[in-house]
């Protein structure tokens, strides 16, 4: 299996998230349904620059001084850099193909979901 199709589907793209204290799970906003990055050939081109905004999202538990919900700017890196930084959290590092290697030679996709 390629880190593509296992980020996909045995992952769904958990790097592609962030976990903020206080507020829920928030996938990026430029995930497509199937867990693909529907930005990558623009977020990716050759030298590209190593942490970019690719879109906003409202934090649910905060407010402004007008009472208003905090709007965050959703950063993206690369997933090497995101591991060597320290800021990918040990649990989504312990499952991730491109930390571990090994995971992709075990891995088979999930059934189809239309599958009998």
């Amino acid at each position: 299996m390629d880190k593509a199709t296992y980020c996909r589907t045995v992952c769904g793209a958990k790097c592609c998230s962030i976990v903020f204290p206080g507020e829920e799970l928030t996938k990026c906003p430029r995930l497509s349904e199937d867990n693909s990055c529907s930005v990558y050939s623009q977020r990716y081109p050759e030298n590209p620059e190593p942490l970019v905004v690719v879109g906003y999202w409202q934090l649910k538990n905060r407010k402004d001084l007008e009472g208003n919900p905090v709007v965050m700017p959703f950063w993206c890196g690369r997933v090497d850099d995101l591991i060597k930084s320290g800021m990918m959290p040990k649990s989504i590092e312990d499952q991730c193909c491109y930390a571990h290697p090994e995971l992709l030679e075990d891995s088979q996709p999930p059934p189809s979901q239309d599958a009998p």
